[in-house]
C-alpha cells in the first residue's frame, strides 16, 4: 500500500485563516422584562407585572465562578462587538452565529403564559437581531407544557429561513423528548427542516441523575452530560429517530463540546 501524497487540496494549510467560522451557540438575552413587555398582550403584561416576574440576563448562578463576565448581548451593537467583529479562535471572524436566548425566567406553570412568552422571545430575537444582522440566525423557543402550542410556534416561524433550529432544554419533564407525547413537536421541526437542539439547563423539577437529585452545585452542573445521554437514548429507544428519518438532533453545552 502506497502512502498518500502530502499536500492534498483537502489538507488544512498550517497557519491558514479559515474562511468560515460558525458559532453554533451564541447566547443573547433581554436586558430586563421591559424588553419583552411590548411584545405581550395587555393581559399578559398585567399578569407578569402582578406576579413580579423578572429575567436574569447574566445567569451567573448557572455556571462555575469566573465563567460569566457579564450580561449576554441584548442588542445588535453589543452582539457585533462581543462576537461577530472580533477575531474568533483561529484568527477568522464569525460568519454565522446561531442565537440562543437562554435567559433565566421565573418558573411559571401556566402553559398559556409560557406560549405567549415564547412568542415574545422569538419575536424579540427577530426584531432585535435578525432584522439588522445578516450573519445572525435564530432558534425557535417553544413552550414545554403544551405540545400543541409548541407545534404552533414552530409552524409560525417555519417559513422564516433565518430561524434554523428548535430549542429544547435537556431538563424539561419527567418524560424524555423521545416519548410519543412529544412526537408532534419533533415532527413539526423535521417538516420545517429545523434542527432540534438540546441545550443545557431548563426546568429543574425532575431528577438529573439515575439515582435521584443532586445535593451540591457541582454535581448538578456536571449532571447535564448524563441528562443529555438519557435524552439521546430516549430518542433512539422510543422510536423517534426511526419514525422521523428527516429529524436532525444536536446537543449544545452539556459537556459535549
Amino acid at each position: 500500500m502506497s502512502a498518500e501524497p502530502a499536500g492534498r487540496p483537502s489538507d488544512p494549510v498550517p497557519g491558514a485563516v479559515p474562511e468560515v467560522v460558525f458559532d453554533a451557540d451564541t447566547h443573547v438575552a433581554p436586558a430586563s422584562f421591559t424588553d419583552l413587555s411590548p411584545l405581550l398582550s395587555p393581559y399578559w403584561r398585567d399578569y407578569a407585572l402582578g406576579a413580579a416576574l423578572r429575567v436574569d440576563p447574566v445567569q451567573a448562578g448557572a455556571y462555575p465562578p469566573a465563567m460569566v463576565e457579564g450580561p449576554d448581548p441584548h442588542d445588535v451593537a453589543t452582539l457585533r462587538a462581543a462576537v461577530l467583529d472580533p477575531p474568533a479562535p483561529g484568527g477568522g471572524r464569525v460568519t454565522t452565529a446561531v442565537l440562543t436566548c437562554t435567559t433565566a425566567f421565573d418558573v411559571s406553570r401556566n402553559h398559556a403564559f409560557e406560549a405567549a412568552l415564547c412568542r415574545a422571545v422569538n419575536t424579540w430575537v427577530a426584531q432585535r437581531f435578525l432584522d439588522h444582522e445578516p450573519r445572525a440566525r435564530g432558534s425557535v423557543a417553544v413552550p414545554l407544557g403544551d405540545p400543541a402550542a409548541a407545534v404552533a410556534e414552530i409552524e409560525h416561524w417555519a417559513d422564516d429561513p433565518r430561524f434554523v433550529q428548535v430549542l429544547l432544554p435537556v431538563r424539561g419533564h419527567d418524560l424524555r423528548w423521545g416519548h410519543p407525547v412529544f412526537r408532534p413537536v419533533l415532527a413539526a421541526a423535521a417538516a420545517a427542516g429545523l434542527v432540534v437542539t438540546l441545550h443545557a439547563w431548563g426546568r429543574v423539577g425532575s431528577a438529573p441523575t439515575t439515582t435521584g437529585f443532586t445535593h451540591t452545585y457541582l454535581q448538578d452542573y456536571l449532571s447535564h452530560g448524563q441528562v443529555a445521554q438519557s435524552q439521546l437514548v430516549s430518542l433512539v429507544a422510543e422510536g423517534a429517530l426511526g419514525a422521523l428519518p428527516g429529524l436532525r438532533v444536536t446537543v449544545a453545552e452539556c459537556g459535549s463540546s
